[in-house]
């Protein structure tokens, strides 16, 4: 199908509410409070869709949140809503097509002119939404293995995502605590961090040096995501699922400093270019570590490794100084192996509720 103007899902979502949603439970429903959201999936509930991005799973969609006392009335609050939604909102349809079981279940805008309509207006109560999207219980005490378990993905399409309203006064407070870790949970992810850059930082040289050209590029692509994912985590943001890693990463203040040198990672013509391109890159990253003041500030200057002409920081010496910072709490006692997304990028992982839920042993 043809589209109209892209218009952002967010602002899509934000105008379905204001002019059609509300309106029509204002009027069926004047005594039903509820709250509103667009969470979860979802380019554009991050803010990073594009035109391209209306070819599957995009369209008018949003959450509705009933209070517990309330769910037995959702499925008459979905049917009201199909009957009395527009069929064309701005342009685009807000009826969607049958699920295609061929694409994991992509749901596509299709033309309706008559009759209700299959809208993505998910009608639900929070604790339901959460069950079903998240891999433990975040409205209760959570542990430190809990929010280790918890993609950052699916920690960033909640907290980070739009609210709507919020009548039942659930939404804004959930965000607010799931907004950033907790500092103990903060500081071992960085202190992982740290420690799985010691592990690697020394061996695109060994690999080059020893002829193996693609290896040592290979390494530094994972030193990259490794950087990358300290600077997020170093200005308290969640990494966003491969897609929009990069994109996220842009928006960071420290950005502006780490992409030009980044760039000279990924386009080095050798090994040896690529230890020097990552050499700058250490210390501009250690000069932004320095700022947050968590330590006493450590030598933002590379070494040879051991005597061998291949540039490192000592990356495992940083982890064990921001390990000592752990003292006192349960966290002293984990391996540094980080949360999940540190320890997988396996997509049929993190999208399995139960398998990330069973990981928590690991921190155990």
């Amino acid at each position: 199908m043809s589209f109209p103007a892209f218009i952002p899902g967010i602002e899509l979502s934000r105008r379905l509410y204001h002019e059609c949603v509300q309106p029509i439970l204002q009027r069926q429903f004047p005594r039903l409070r509820h709250s509103a959201a667009l969470w979860g999936y979802g380019s554009e509930v991050l803010g990073f869709d594009t035109p391209m991005s209306r070819d599957h799973d995009w369209g008018p969609r949003m959450q509705v949140f009933l209070a517990d006392e309330d769910s037995e009335q959702a499925q008459a609050v979905w049917a009201c809503l199909a009957q009395e939604l527009p069929h064309s909102f701005y342009g685009y349809s807000t009826h969607f097509g049958p699920p295609n079981e061929e694409d994991n279940g992509t749901r596509h805008l299709a033309d309706k002119d008559s009759g209700p309509v299959d809208h993505r207006v998910e009608v639900t109560t929070l604790a339901a939404y959460l069950g079903a999207y998240l891999p433990v219980d975040v409205l209760g005490e959570m542990s430190a293995a809990d929010w280790l378990v918890i993609p950052q993905q699916k920690l960033r399409t909640v907290a980070a995502a739009p609210v709507h309203v919020d009548e039942l006064g659930v939404l804004l407070p959930l965000q607010d605590k799931l907004r950033w870790y907790p500092d103990a949970v903060w500081h071992y992810l960085l202190a992982s961090a740290w420690s799985c850059l010691g592990q690697e930082e020394h061996l695109v040289g060994r690999c080059g040096h020893a002829g193996d050209e693609l290896g040592a590029i290979v390494l530094g692509a994972s030193l990259t995501r490794t950087i990358m994912l300290l600077a997020l985590w170093m200005e308290r943001q969640y990494a966003p699922y491969p897609k929009w890693f990069g994109s996220a990463f842009r928006r960071l203040k420290t950005a502006q400093t780490l992409m030009p040198l980044l760039e000279q990672v990924r386009l080095a013509p050798d090994w040896q270019a690529r230890d020097h391109a990552l050499a700058y890159t250490y210390t501009a990253l250690l000069q932004r570590w320095n700022a947050l003041g968590l330590m006493a500030p450590v030598d933002t200057a590379p070494q040879s490794f051991f005597g061998r002409p291949f540039q490192v920081i000592y990356g495992g010496k940083i982890a064990e100084k921001t390990a000592a910072l752990l003292a006192g709490t349960p966290l002293a006692h984990y391996p540094l192996i980080g949360n999940i997304d540190l320890i997988t990028d396996s997509t049929d992982v993190v999208e399995n509720n139960e398998v990330c839920a069973a990981l928590r042993g690991l921190w155990g």
